[in-house]
């Protein structure tokens, strides 16, 4: 279950990534959208249990926290989160390691030996950027490089915001 299936090509590959890997154990894949409504994720979670399934996967395409339906706290089945987590860890949670990314590519430029590093971030109310910022100033650290905020430009995930921001640093 994806909060949003159509608003970004990583559900497509995490469906494919999934497929890829039941297919030889002969187990089908089913993918479903419940853009956040309660309503309609009780519902849908609802007709995929009568289905029988062996096993659930619940996915959010930004990496968050969220709050899973109750319902997934009483089954008998395994349930995985994906790109997302409970605040207690209930469940179990594949993330993607963002701090390690944004480490090793300022690790990567250290060892090179660059010592002005920018970063252009995300929006900073994402996971995603604030843990990819919290790696490069580790980072940063580690080769006792200063922290300059100079250096750190907010984009969009977008290329013409990431254009944008490297022409303001230059």
């Amino acid at each position: 279950m994806f909060d949003y299936l159509v608003t970004s090509p990583a559900a497509v590959e995490a469906i494919d990534g999934l497929r890829k890997a039941a297919w030889p154990a002969a187990c089908v894949i089913s993918a479903y959208q419940t853009v956040n409504d309660p309503k309609m994720t009780d519902l849908t979670l609802q007709a995929v249990l009568q289905s029988g399934v062996d096993a659930l996967i619940h996915a959010t395409i930004m990496t968050r926290e969220v709050a899973v339906p109750l319902l997934l706290h009483d089954l008998d089945i395994p349930v995985v989160l994906l790109n997302c987590y409970t605040p207690d860890r209930t469940f179990p949670s594949v993330l993607p390691g963002e701090v390690a990314g944004g480490h090793l590519a300022t690790q990567t430029l250290t060892a090179a030996g660059h010592r002005r590093i920018a970063i252009i971030t995300g929006e900073m109310w994402m996971d995603a950027a604030k843990n990819r910022l919290k790696g490069y100033r580790q980072a940063l650290s580690s080769a006792e490089i200063p922290f300059d905020p100079d250096l750190v430009r907010i984009g969009n995930w977008q290329a013409s915001a990431g254009h944008e921001q490297t022409v303001a640093l230059l």
